[in-house]
């Protein structure tokens, strides 16, 4: 029967061979003159295991099961910490300098320098899988200063998620571990960050607040206090009814005015007397070793220090802070600066480790250093708190020392005034009057305890007003 297919066929190829035109053959070819076909798989897809590639999965699963066991045997609040870079003898060693100091793991670790508080935050934000923010972020109106920096927490504003940033510490960080473990959804809306720049977002909010707060805090509390109004008009009248007196009295009988005056004027000079060699008594001293071992080295101590255009002197206050023998994990440090003084704030940022934090006052009158030390006063963390000058160099025992006469002493005793000790008389007479006017024997049982231009003093934490409630 004749083809349909009336179409000519394509002619081969004129550069191959007829018989060589590439044809479908689905016949098995069993012809041993064809040669074989070599299969070869591809590299990408080598089902056999390479021996080096294996050594180091096992190393890897090791050395995770290792790090494992170890954050077991570690206090929660660091034992994350195995698995950011840091060595577990940093966190062993850590964990039990915290047990004999009294104080949490977390504190140690940035205090010794071992770790920055930037990366022990931004490694439990990782580890946590939360956010964090090391920027601006607006803070909503429910922010209180001090309280949101107590908390650790504050709203945000203009964000659905996060809702809430923290900078938890201590006890704190441990539960909030356990409450990601049980339900992560419950802290979808959280943010971390470090307690440094919680503070500064806090402050920059509250700025006003912060402000009359410490220029007018007195005032606010009890006017009779404060000497903003001067004196009232009945200590104007009262005084010039004692002069009108006085002045009457020398007109009618002017020699018994004169020695009931030179009399009054004895005993308030008697009285003065009095006053400076009472603290110069004799008080039972104890060898300087054993402040060391004192259980009162476990209590947590705040350095208040206000400085204003002193960056030549900085240097030297960084050293003397260095040398003060006390648990690092207990001791707090507050450089108190005005918004004005660039200079001296550059040369506290320039320091290898600044042993504190930076706190700076904002622009306000009176310009002094008593409303200085009143914008660090809500911000006290310690039991005890220190006050120095940017020019002292305190002896290496002397919160120690301080602590223990607190100890010692009945609960009335507020204050502890350290003996003023000149080392620059050869600069002239005005030194030298100022040191035969110092007293020898201890002054409030901490005679010895310092070296410097000026007096320090040590205050019981909760005398002080607007802190009676710690930080720590």
């Amino acid at each position: 029967m004749p083809s349909n297919n009336n179409q000519p066929q394509p002619a081969p190829s004129e550069n191959w061979p007829s018989e060589a035109v590439p044809r479908l053959d689905l016949r098995r070819k069993s012809d041993a003159s064809s040669p074989p076909v070599e299969r070869r798989a591809s590299p990408r897809f080598d089902p056999s295991p390479k021996p080096q590639l294996c050594s180091t999965v096992i190393a890897w699963q090791n050395a995770s099961a290792a790090s494992a066991r170890v954050a077991q045997n570690l206090p929660a609040e660091i034992g994350f910490l195995v698995h950011y870079g840091i060595a577990s003898g940093i966190l062993v060693a850590a964990a039990a300098k915290a047990r004999a100091q009294g104080a949490t793991a977390d504190a140690v670790l940035p205090a010794e320098g071992k770790i920055s508080e930037d990366h022990f935050y931004r490694s439990l934000a990782r580890h946590l899988r939360l956010a964090f923010v090391d920027g601006h972020v607006t803070l909503g109106p429910a922010t209180r200063y001090p309280q949101s920096i107590r908390a650790g927490l504050v709203p945000l504003v203009g964000c659905k998620r996060p809702a809430f940033l923290g900078a938890p510490r201590g006890k704190a960080i441990v539960h909030l571990i356990a409450a990601v473990r049980r339900n992560g959804a419950l802290c979808a809306g959280l943010a971390l960050t470090t307690p440094t720049h919680l503070m500064e977002l806090v402050r920059a909010a509250c700025r006003e607040e912060i402000s009359h707060a410490a220029s007018l805090g007195l005032w606010s509390l009890d006017p009779v206090l404060c000497a903003k109004d001067g004196a009232s008009v009945r200590q104007w009248y009262g005084g010039l009814a004692i002069a009108m007196s006085i002045a009457l009295c020398q007109l009618m009988a002017p020699a018994a005015t004169s020695a009931a005056c030179g009399m009054l004027l004895s005993l308030a000079f008697i009285a003065v007397i009095w006053l400076r060699l009472r603290p110069a008594s004799p008080v039972s001293a104890r060898p300087r070793r054993d402040f060391g071992v004192s259980k009162t080295s476990n209590c947590r101590s705040t350095i208040v220090i206000a400085l204003y255009r002193e960056a030549r002197i900085v240097p030297q206050l960084l050293a003397a802070m260095d040398r003060i023998d006390y648990p690092r994990a207990k001791l707090d440090v507050k450089f108190v600066i005005e918004e004005d003084d660039e200079e001296t704030l550059g040369a506290l940022m320039q320091a290898a480790r600044l042993p504190g934090e930076v706190v700076v006052a904002p622009a306000g009158t009176p310009h002094t250093k008593p409303r200085a030390l009143n914008v660090a006063l809500p911000l006290l963390r310690g039991q005890f708190v220190v006050v120095f000058d940017a020019e002292d160099v305190p002896d290496p025992l002397q919160i120690k020392m301080a602590a223990w006469r607190f100890a010692a002493a009945p609960q009335r005793l507020a204050c502890l005034q350290a003996r003023l000790a000149i080392d620059n008389t050869g600069d002239g007479w005005l030194t030298r009057g100022m040191l035969a006017q110092t007293p020898e024997g201890p002054l409030s049982g901490l005679g010895g305890a310092v070296r410097a231009n000026q007096r320090n003093s040590v205050f019981r934490q909760g005398i002080l007003p607007n802190s009676t409630c710690p930080l720590g």
